[in-house]
């Protein structure tokens, strides 16, 4: 059962320490008076630990994925001496982002 507490009240009971898990909202009673209710509920997780693992360690795989995938561009672009046809931008953006990263 919810704690209420009639806003009219002068001389309101004490006030029990509130849960974290708990939320406090004004209520209208049936004579259109407002009370404050305090309405607790189990947090139950969202994911379980398989998931919440997989999340953990996945992503910086895929990172460390992403960051060598041009390995090969770059092997051919240093054995050639030049870019040739391909686009600048996509080795110049990462160039920046490393430069950024070590200053």
């Amino acid at each position: 059962m919810p704690y209420s507490y009639d806003l009219r009240d002068p001389s309101p009971p004490p006030i029990p320490p509130i849960p974290s898990s708990t939320t406090l909202h004004l209520e209208k009673t049936p004579n259109n008076h407002h009370q404050a209710v305090a309405t607790s509920a189990a947090q139950a997780p969202l994911v379980g630990p398989t998931v919440v693992k997989a999340l953990q360690v996945l992503p910086p795989i895929a990172c460390q994925a992403a960051f060598l995938a041009p390995l090969d561009a770059m092997k051919t672009i240093k054995q050639k001496g030049t870019t040739g046809d391909l686009p600048l931008v996509p080795y110049a953006s990462m160039m920046l982002n490393g430069v950024l990263w070590i200053t």
